[in-house]
């Protein structure tokens, strides 16, 4: 058996009331991000309200109020810290005992700047933080800094022509930011720009930058509504998501990488097939600007009324144990020996509702709907997948291995 969290598309759970008191006040979220390990997600307020929730118990365990505007959160590798963005500054707290440990000077500026979209106060817009201990910044005004948050010592001071979402490369080496129309790289080193060479055929500015968990791929969401995809070993460009012309303002990759969630300026949420590049669900009703999923692909975390923190968790396909049938000799002049193999999905199941039907594949190919199926396979191996669908129409999937062996006399 084996689960393909590929095709999750996941059911409605909503947190207990104690954990949407941010709803009363009408803040909405700017960012979300999910524990690296665990099942506990940090949520940022655009009051500056902070709070670490602990899915499991539905409890806030952590809740801190810092200065206005939070554009970003950031765990630290291990998931010990939590660094968060407080205007101009760098707040990194110790989650097991909500100490602060240290402020990071995130920027010499301080107030208000000007940019092409007129007058904003300098705030850190971005961070990403490493798997070798560095976190990287970047502000409103193109300020670049890394930190090395072994010693929280600052170790390059840049500056970033035009700032954008930064995100480390999976083996340190450099960091790729969404420069304008530009996609650029930076060395970590001497915080030096250079373009990168591939842009997607880019005509308007890039929005939100991602690497797939396993390092293999990288996205770039765009003003047009558009999640185009790199191979991360080749820079070669794959494939984009169909144009929305809705601005991406947030996305995040399954962790398997075969799905990518996007967060749009109309507030839906978009499920793609990083496969086939298809749409596969629409969530609608959401003020989100930030999106994310569990570190096991399970559920996806947004905002839905404004403040409201919700959780979407997927109904559980199950196909069964792998079958072995041993069957005998065939009768003279039978070519293509054969058995009758009874396929069980009864053991799916859905978090918050109900499934309504369940569909067997082969290649593609509908075998059959029901939650068991009687059919018949050849002699060898052949992988049936069981689809099944909930009463909100969301999907999740799950393979089951049929051997059929014949026995010689």
């Amino acid at each position: 058996m084996k689960k393909l969290f590929g095709l999750l598309f996941l059911t409605l759970t909503i947190l207990s009331p104690v954990l949407q008191t941010q709803a009363q006040s009408n803040e909405n979220i700017t960012d979300i991000k999910w524990h690296p390990t665990d099942n506990v997600l940090a949520v940022a307020y655009s009051n500056g309200n902070i709070e670490v929730v602990d899915q499991t118990n539905q409890t806030i365990t952590f809740q801190q109020a810092v200065p206005p505007p939070v554009y970003e959160i950031e765990w630290s590798p291990d998931g010990t810290r939590l660094a968060t963005s407080s205007a101009e500054n760098i707040l990194v707290w110790d989650i097991t005992t909500g100490q602060l440990v240290v402020t990071l000077s995130g920027s010499s500026f301080s107030g208000d700047i000007a940019t092409e979209a007129g007058t904003v106060q300098e705030a850190v817009y971005d961070m990403d933080w490493n798997t070798a201990n560095q976190l990287a910044s970047i502000a409103i005004s193109g300020e670049f800094r890394i930190w090395n948050m072994s010693n929280s010592q600052l170790v390059v001071e840049a500056f970033v022509s035009q700032p954008g979402q930064l995100s480390w490369l999976p083996d340190n080496s450099s960091l790729l930011t969404t420069s304008g129309i530009v996609i650029v790289t930076i060395d970590p080193t001497s915080g030096a720009e250079e373009p990168w060479e591939e842009n997607g055929g880019f005509s308007d500015p890039a929005s939100a930058i991602m690497w797939s968990a396993d390092g293999s791929k990288f996205a770039i969401g765009n003003g047009f509504g558009r999640v185009s995809i790199w191979d991360g070993n080749t820079d070669e460009f794959i494939d984009s998501t169909p144009i929305t012309d809705i601005p991406v303002t947030d996305f995040a990759w399954s962790p398997d990488g075969s799905t990518i969630a996007t967060a749009n300026a109309d507030g839906a949420i978009h499920l793609y097939n990083t496969e086939t590049f298809t749409l596969q669900q629409t969530l609608l009703q959401t003020n989100s600007v930030a999106v994310a999923w569990s570190p096991d692909g399970s559920a996806l975390a947004y905002e839905g009324a404004t403040g409201m923190l919700v959780i979407k968790a997927l109904p559980i396909a199950d196909a069964g144990e792998d079958q072995t049938i041993f069957i005998g000799p065939s009768p003279q002049g039978r070519i293509s020996p054969s058995a009758n193999v009874t396929l069980d999905g009864t053991g799916s199941s859905d978090p918050d509702g109900t499934i309504v039907s369940y569909d067997w594949y082969q290649n593609g190919v509908l075998l059959g709907s029901g939650p068991t199926l009687i059919r018949r396979f050849f002699v060898g191996q052949t992988t049936v997948t069981l689809v099944v669908t909930d009463n909100d129409g969301l999907t999740s999937s799950d393979e089951v291995v049929i051997t059929v062996t014949q026995i010689q006399s």
